[in-house]
């Protein structure tokens, strides 16, 4: 499921795999030809109905699993967007600095209250791959894909307005009724 897939651990070593840039001649298809703009800057919606977001998969020799890989990268974007605007919203109302593992609780209730409606309701707005000769020692090709998903903005505002309950109501158990009303007015 998503939920099982955005599972993050804690004290984990980060690794960070940097694509170089492919020459040409290792290039065997490119569509559209060149890459286009919105692959390196996300776009905004000018009527405010839609965020997108942007999910990227590279290396992978199979274009279905790419794609996939993709859609879930473009997610998980969204998903921290909504926990930005959470954060943004609450930060008010904070009286103590998140926990790695609050963070991740938020993220995986968002996931799962939201999901169905967002992956419903997305649409893949534009794509963009290049399709590539196969590694030093390796037999296969693999795939650099940009997804650019648009999501109802309507739905990520109750996304974020349920997120903003929620803290509310940890805080509230947190708090006695008079700190509460302090932090809160």
């Amino acid at each position: 499921t998503i939920v099982d897939e955005l599972h993050i651990e804690k004290n984990v070593k980060k690794t960070f795999v940097v694509e170089k840039e492919a020459s040409s001649e290792d290039i065997l298809e490119e569509i559209p030809a060149e890459k286009p703009r919105w692959a390196s800057e996300t776009p905004v919606d000018a009527k405010n109905n839609e965020i997108y977001t942007v999910g990227i998969s590279f290396g992978n020799n199979n274009y279905e699993a790419a794609f996939e890989e993709a859609k879930l990268k473009s997610f998980e974007e969204l998903c921290r967007y909504i926990k930005l605007g959470i954060d943004t919203t609450v930060s008010v109302l904070k009286t103590s600095p998140d926990s790695e593992e609050k963070n991740q609780k938020m993220i995986k209730k968002i996931v799962a209250s939201s999901k169905n409606t967002f992956m419903r309701e997305s649409k893949v707005t534009a794509k963009y791959y290049r399709k590539l000769k196969p590694g030093k020692g390796a037999k296969d090709v693999r795939y650099e894909l940009y997804l650019l998903i648009a999501y109802p903005k309507k739905n990520i505002d109750r996304s974020i307005q349920e997120g903003v309950e929620y803290e509310k109501e940890l805080l509230k158990s947190m708090l006695t009724s008079e700190e509460y009303q302090k932090v809160s007015s």
